[in-house]
């Protein structure tokens, strides 16, 4: 309902989870991009065909492969292990 403007969106910024993930994904991408040798610029995308098609990456490598950066706090990357 949200993306046909028939709800509003919940507003997710003060969950933990999601704070901790904004304020380090620029971390993430400096670690990804020393390991390796690459940048990888946050982008957004349209489908040329259909401009209503859009998408947007953390990153993007110079050779056009999409990065999605995670940074989970360090208590949910123990319940994932």
């Amino acid at each position: 309902m949200e993306k046909k403007g028939k709800a509003t969106p919940q507003d997710l910024s003060s969950v933990p989870a999601v704070r901790f993930g904004r304020e380090n994904e620029d971390t993430a991408r400096k670690i990804f991009e020393g390991t390796h040798s690459t940048t990888a610029p946050a982008v957004c995308a349209e489908w040329d065909a259909d401009r209503r098609f859009r998408a947007s990456f953390d990153g993007l490598t110079p050779e056009g492969i999409p990065v999605e950066f995670k940074c989970p706090p360090f208590s949910g990357m123990r319940q994932g292990l």
